[in-house]
């Protein structure tokens, strides 16, 4: 998890503190449980002060997941 892919960059933002390797598998869980086709419409990467940096594609995921977890 490098670089955003520089395509999506239209995509819907959030951020997370995440302070513990249970936290973001508790984060990835949840991605991969609610977002249907995850794998496609969100893109994530972990920036050097502990944040989750993520995009989605569609609004409506982006709401679910700041309401979850911001």
């Amino acid at each position: 998890m490098s670089e955003f892919n520089h395509r999506i960059d239209r995509w819907y933002k959030a951020s997370v503190h995440v302070d513990s390797k249970t936290k973001f598998h508790e984060i990835i869980l949840w991605i991969e449980t609610n977002v249907d086709g995850w794998k496609k419409h969100v893109d994530y990467r972990m920036s050097g002060d502990k944040r989750l940096d993520l995009r989605f594609r569609h609004e409506k995921d982006c709401e679910w997941f700041i309401l979850r977890w911001g």
